[in-house]
Parts: structure tokens; sequence; C-alpha cells
């Protein structure tokens, strides 16, 4: 048995159009600014909120934002702020506060 070089234009592997490689029209590289590479190791913190259930048990509660992901904030200040706002407006008691991601 010998192996026969397939050499088919287009960059083809076969004689079908379904085992074509496919190759990108561009390559893009992407390089991140210097200061995005120096801020990298920054902290992040989110807000978790304490719900009892019906037996008295304290259940944490990540907060969430709008897209389903964890509510991240840059700054231990900004997300004290914000939970502190959250805890006085609760009516049902939950307390919030802050934890380092």
């Amino acid at each position: 048995m010998y192996q026969q070089e397939n050499n088919c234009l287009g960059g083809g592997i076969g004689r079908r159009a379904g085992l074509k490689i496919q190759w990108t029209e561009m390559s893009v590289r992407v390089r991140f600014p210097s200061q995005v590479l120096k801020n990298r190791d920054m902290s992040h913190y989110c807000i978790i909120k304490n719900v009892k259930t019906v037996d008295g048990k304290e259940l944490p509660v990540i907060m969430l934002d709008s897209f389903d992901e964890v509510w991240e904030f840059n700054s231990s200040e900004e997300a004290e702020k914000i939970a502190d706002i959250l805890t006085k407006n609760s009516d049902s008691g939950y307390t919030y506060y802050v934890r380092k991601v």
C-alpha cells in the first residue's frame, strides 16, 4: 500500500466538499493594552444575601446581575455601599454582605 498525496484546490482533503478544511479568511492578532495586563490581578467583590429558611437556618445566596452572571464590583467600597442600601431597603429582613471573589 502506498499513500497518495492529495493536493486539492481550495484546501480540500478529499473528493467531497464536506471534507474541506475550513480556513479563516483573515487572522486577527489581539493585543491587550498594557494597563489591562497590569490590573489583571485586581481584586473583585460580590454581594451575598442571607435568606432565612422556614426552619430558621441562614442560606447565603450570591447576587446576580441582569445577565445571570455574578454581580461583581471592582472596589470593596462600592460593593459595601450597594450592600448597605439593599439591607436598609429589605422589607423581608434579608441582610447583605460583601465577599472578595
